[in-house]
This record gives structure tokens, C-alpha cells and sequence, in this order.
């Protein structure tokens, strides 16, 4: 019997699978193209007030723990500087957006260009 593409055996033996993967992997290189999207892999970290994930552990009922992480609430919001007569997308948690409607825009813009985030 002549077996086809789609008529592989369900398992493979871990020599014949090693030796597959470093056929094809040169191959996969080759076609990836390494362009990433813009705004894809936004990093959850604020702009303004620094906050970024934390991490810890989730204790279970039984005390058993394991690794969890919490990630702040980061959304990017577009903002009107009049001194600068454009619009500025910012990465802000809550907190920060709390801050920009305290401080204004025009003292948190001047407070970033200080730190040296460009925007």
C-alpha cells in the first residue's frame, strides 16, 4: 500500500520526528518574513504613571501554588495638545487617564519629554 501526504501514521518515533523538524526548519526560516505589525505586541506598561504587569502566585484551596500574572488596565487613548496642534496617542492605565484629566495634557506631555519618552 502507497501511502499518501495525509496518510502519515498517527505517531512517529522521536528519531524520525527530530530528523523531520531539522529538514523543515531551514525551509520555515526562510519563508517567514519579519515584519511585525504595528500595535500587535502593544507592552502593557503606561506612559504616564509606569505601571506594568506584576507577578505572583495563585494559592489554590489546597495551598498549592503556581505562577499567575496581573496585568494593569491599559488602553490607548488619543488626546488634543493645543500647544503642539495635533493629536497624541498614549498608552495609559486608568490611573494615568485619572492623572491627564487632574494635571492636563499639556503638564503629562511636558513630564514625559522630560523623562525622555517620545511621543
Amino acid at each position: 500500500m502507497v501511502r499518501g501526504r495525509n496518510d502519515r501514521p498517527r505517531r512517529m518515533p522521536a528519531r524520525h520526528q527530530s530528523q523531520v523538524a531539522i529538514a523543515i526548519s531551514p525551509s520555515r526560516l526562510a519563508s517567514r518574513t519579519f515584519t511585525p505589525i504595528r500595535g500587535v505586541h502593544m507592552s502593557r506598561i503606561c506612559m504616564v504613571t509606569g505601571k506594568k504587569p506584576t507577578f505572583g502566585k495563585k494559592v489554590s484551596f489546597s495551598h498549592k501554588r503556581s505562577s499567575r500574572r496581573w496585568t494593569p488596565n491599559v488602553q490607548k487613548k488619543r488626546y488634543w495638545v493645543p500647544s503642539q496642534r495635533r493629536y497624541v496617542t498614549l498608552t495609559v492605565s486608568t490611573k494615568g487617564i485619572k492623572t491627564i484629566d487632574k494635571k492636563g495634557i499639556e503638564s503629562v506631555m511636558a513630564d514625559l519629554k522630560r523623562r525622555g519618552i517620545k511621543v
